[in-house]
């Protein structure tokens, strides 16, 4: 998922959850919920990874130079479906979210 797309999704989430706060405070919240968004597909990406994978993973991290193909040929190699990821992450995230 793009950056903008998990904005949005965060923000209907909040929507969802608060429907009858204020614009600022629903922004400040969507903000957080991405965080926590960002935290969870992190978690199953991570627990796709063995602990070669994770070292490996690990240092393209920690490379500055690292480039987004880098990362993608990294998940290729791995046999992470980066589409199953999101799918399993987002939907672990609305249900402890939204409780549904």
């Amino acid at each position: 998922m793009q950056q903008d797309n998990l904005d949005t999704l965060a923000a209907q989430f909040v929507e969802l959850k608060v429907p009858f706060a204020d614009d600022e405070y629903k922004k400040e919240l969507a903000k957080d919920v991405r965080l926590k968004m960002d935290d969870t597909i992190n978690t199953v990406l991570l627990s796709y990874m063995d602990g070669n994978q994770l070292n490996s993973y690990n240092s393209l991290l920690e490379d500055d130079n690292s480039t987004e193909d880098q990362f993608l040929e990294f998940y290729k190699q791995c046999n992470i479906n980066l589409n199953a990821i999101m799918s399993e992450a987002m939907t672990r995230f609305r249900i402890a979210y939204l409780g549904a």
